[in-house]
């Protein structure tokens, strides 16, 4: 059983944890973290992720081995997906248009806002969003 979320953490942050150009102390502080405690992220989390594995194979950044490794090293993390984001699409749509969000991105600002748990990001315009409600913000 994965322990209790502590903290919702989106795309942005865990694509660093593939590639060492992009890491920071933050980031890799956020994956220690994973260690002791558990992260939720939305539904879209999942295919974000694997399309953003997809899009740096194409680019050349990635082997198929090391996305196929990268996709296995997340799924063996305490990385709860959250069951059903379908009520949430009033929500979402509100969020998204108040702060001139993509709805995948207000999505992680909900989740965020309804557990009531710190939101790990690196897009400046979630970022903004998530100071504007009030959420902590982890980066």
């Amino acid at each position: 059983m994965k322990p209790t979320p502590t903290f919702v953490v989106d795309c942005s942050v865990t694509i660093t944890w593939c590639f060492e150009d992009e890491r920071t102390a933050a980031t890799d502080a956020l994956l220690d973290r994973l260690s002791s405690e558990a992260a939720v992220v939305p539904q879209l989390w999942t295919v974000e992720v694997t399309n953003a594995m997809v899009i740096a194979e194409r680019r050349g950044r990635v082997s198929v081995a090391q996305t196929t490794l990268f996709i296995d090293a997340l799924l063996s993390l305490p990385i709860v997906v959250a069951i059903s984001d379908a009520e949430l699409m009033p929500q979402v749509v509100a969020v998204a248009r108040a702060h001139n969000l993509s709805a995948y991105d207000s999505a992680y600002v909900v989740l965020a806002l309804n557990s009531g748990l710190p939101l790990a990001t690196l897009d400046k315009a979630i970022i903004a969003a998530g100071k504007q409600l009030g959420l902590q913000i982890l980066s």
